[in-house]
Parts: C-alpha cells; sequence; structure tokens
C-alpha cells in the first residue's frame, strides 16, 4: 500500500482523479483520520459524482464519528448506484 506521501504527490500531477482522491481517503481512514478522510471522499464525488466507492466510503468515515444520518444517507446513495 502507498503512503499519503505518495498519494499527495500523484494528486499534484493528477489534481483531477477521482480514483486517487478516493484511495488517499481509504488511506486516512485506516490511520483513522476520518475528516481528512471525508474531505477525500468528498472530493472523489465532486469530480465523479456517478463512481459509487466515495460515497460507501465516506459512509463508513460517517458511521466511525458517529454520524449516522449522514452514514445512512451515503449508503444510500452508494445502494442506488448500485442499481442503475
Amino acid at each position: 500500500m502507498k503512503t499519503i506521501a505518495e498519494y499527495d504527490q500523484e494528486i499534484m500531477q493528477n489534481p483531477n482523479d477521482a480514483k486517487l482522491y478516493n484511495t488517499r481517503g481509504n488511506a486516512y481512514a485506516n490511520e483513522e483520520n476520518d475528516d481528512k478522510a471525508i474531505a477525500d471522499f468528498t472530493k472523489a464525488m465532486q469530480l465523479e459524482p456517478n463512481y459509487m466507492c466515495p460515497y460507501h466510503n465516506r459512509g463508513m468515515a460517517y458511521y466511525n464519528i458517529g454520524d449516522f444520518d449522514k452514514a445512512i444517507a451515503d449508503f444510500t446513495k452508494a445502494i442506488l448506484y448500485c442499481l442503475h
């Protein structure tokens, strides 16, 4: 697995790559840095609104911090994307 610093470098070179933000968000989540993870998942969604993974991942981050309403909203969006 890459380090956050490695993802930082890749994002600097490809600032519009939603998958890089999602993956770095997972790295932040693994370090229990949910605020930075949420920011990266949100950026991934802004760049690619139909990309389902960051909705699920942000839902998990919201769940981890106890914001269950936001978690449910994101999980619902992830499920809806899977159904289409």
